[in-house]
């Protein structure tokens, strides 16, 4: 039994859509609110689930542009502008 549902997190990516191919080759999977019930329910290669690990439609994001910094492991503050 899951104890502590907040112990542990995995990030699941998969290929990038338009917005995010000039930044990275790769990209988190999102998951729609409305389809929330279905990631819980569907079971692993279901092809419910499958359709869930498509990239997001770009539409549905934004790209902002940050300092170099946030990508830095040497830097470990909450000092300066990110965005």
């Amino acid at each position: 039994m899951w104890r502590d549902p907040l112990s542990t997190c995995t990030i699941l990516t998969t290929r990038a859509n338009e917005l995010m191919e000039p930044i990275h080759h790769r990209m988190p999977v999102i998951v729609p609110r409305e389809l929330h019930a279905v990631w819980w329910e569907a079971a692993s290669g279901d092809p419910e689930m499958t359709a869930l690990m498509e990239p997001l439609a770009s539409g549905s994001m934004t790209a902002h542009p940050v300092e170099p910094r946030v990508d830095s492991p040497a830097v470990d503050d909450t000092q300066g502008t990110l965005f």
